[in-house]
C-alpha cells in the first residue's frame, strides 16, 4: 500500500473514533441523568447497577413508583402468600402489588419473592401502572403487550428478551421511561404524581424535583423517620440511612 494510502486510511479511523468518542460521553451523560430522576423519585437505590432484581425487590419498586407509595406500611399484619412473611421488608409491597393486580402469585399460594424478575413479568407490571388490563390485549395477551410496551417506548435503553432477568440498571431506564409516558387514556404523563416535568426534549427534569433551602442551599426533599422523630435532612443524607430503617414524607412545596 502507498503512502498516500496509508495516510487516507489513518485519517478515516481516526475521524470514526473522534466520533464515537462524543457519542459515548452523551450515552453516558443520558444514562447519568435517567440514575438522577430515578435516585430522587424515590423508587429504587441506584447503587450495584448490574445486581439482578428479585421479585420482591419490584414489587416494592412498584408501589414506590404508585400513589400507594404514600400509604404502604412498613410492616404488614398478614401474609398473603405462604413463601412471604408478615415480618418481611417486603410483604407490604407485595401485597399491595398483587392486590392491584401489577403482579401475580403461582400456584400453591406461591409468590417466590428471591427468584428473578423477568422481562415479561416487569412488562406486564409497567403497563398496569399505565391502566392498562387484559381486557386491553385479544388472542395472545403475552405478544400483545410486548408489542404495546415498545409502541410506547417503554423498552428504551433495555436490551432484553422477555425471558431473561433484569437488573437494577435496566429497572432505572425501566422506571424513567414509566415516568416520561401518558397513561391510558390520558395526555398527562404517569410521572406527573411524584411531580416530574417534561424538557422540550421529552425527558424528565431533575431540576424540578429539588428544593433548594434559602439559607445553607442544601438540597431538601425529604422528612425521614428514624430512631423515633422526624430529621429534616438532604437526599445525600437520607441515602446514608439504610432503606429498612427509614420512612420517609416529601416536603410540600
Amino acid at each position: 500500500m502507498r503512502s498516500g494510502e496509508i495516510f487516507a486510511s489513518v485519517a478515516v479511523v481516526t475521524a470514526a473514533i473522534s466520533l464515537m468518542a462524543p457519542m459515548e460521553a452523551q450515552a453516558s451523560m443520558s444514562y447519568d441523568m435517567r440514575e438522577r430522576v430515578i435516585e430522587l423519585s424515590g423508587i429504587m437505590d441506584t447503587y450495584g447497577a448490574g445486581e439482578s432484581v428479585t421479585r420482591g425487590e419490584f414489587a416494592q419498586m412498584l408501589v414506590k413508583a404508585s400513589d400507594q407509595r404514600s400509604v404502604v406500611s412498613s410492616t404488614s399484619n398478614v401474609s398473603v402468600f405462604s413463601d412471604v412473611p408478615k415480618d418481611s421488608e417486603y410483604a407490604s409491597y407485595i401485597r399491595i402489588a398483587a392486590q392491584e393486580g401489577w403482579m401475580s402469585g403461582y400456584l400453591g399460594g406461591l409468590f417466590k419473592p428471591d427468584e428473578y424478575i423477568t422481562m415479561q413479568d416487569a412488562t406486564k407490571a409497567i403497563l398496569a401502572l399505565l391502566g392498562y388490563t387484559d381486557e386491553d390485549f385479544t388472542g395472545d395477551q403475552v405478544n400483545g403487550r410486548k408489542a404495546q410496551f415498545e409502541f410506547l417506548e417503554l423498552n428504551e435503553e433495555i436490551d432484553r428478551e422477555s425471558d431473561e432477568v433484569l437488573t437494577k440498571s435496566d429497572c432505572i431506564n425501566l422506571f424513567y421511561n414509566l415516568l416520561r409516558t401518558e397513561s391510558k387514556g390520558s395526555t398527562t404523563i404517569y410521572g406527573s404524581i411524584l411531580d416530574c416535568e417534561l424538557t422540550e426534549d421529552g425527558e424528565i427534569n431533575p431540576l424540578n424535583m429539588v428544593d433548594i433551602c434559602s439559607d445553607c442551599r442544601e438540597v431538601r426533599k425529604w422528612k425521614v423517620y428514624f430512631d423515633e422523630h422526624y430529621w429534616s435532612i438532604g437526599c445525600a443524607d437520607r441515602r446514608r440511612i439504610p432503606s429498612g430503617r427509614r420512612r420517609c414524607q416529601r416536603y410540600d412545596r
